[in-house]
């Protein structure tokens, strides 16, 4: 039988380097962007909300909705635009499989 060793204590470490820090490159929480402008217009309008609910609660075999379209046109362009100008990708190959990815961000 494999000889055990007790385990060595942990050492002490200060509470506050505990605390995660947050991320100083994001926007606040508390910003005053209206998000529902994001969306497409309509959306959340009641007469929406009201056929998407009629069409969820009537679905066979299973429960679901479709939302049509979702987000603003401008924005989609604008996301597709910013992946496009600010990510690179590389191409990674072996014997079992091939994918593209992006490179880790530090």
């Amino acid at each position: 039988m494999a000889q055990v060793r007790e385990r060595s204590p942990s050492p002490e470490i200060p509470s506050d380097s505990l605390l995660k820090r947050l991320k100083t490159t994001h926007s606040p929480l508390t910003s005053t962007v209206d998000h529902a402008l994001l969306f497409y217009t309509g959306l959340f309008s009641a007469e929406n909300v009201q056929q998407l609910h009629q069409a969820y609660t009537s679905s066979e075999p299973f429960k679901y909705a479709i939302i049509e379209k979702l987000f603003q046109d401008d924005l989609l362009k604008n996301v597709k635009d910013e992946c496009m100008n600010d990510l690179s990708f590389t191409e990674k190959e072996t014997d079992i499989y091939k994918v593209t990815r992006s490179p880790p961000r530090f």
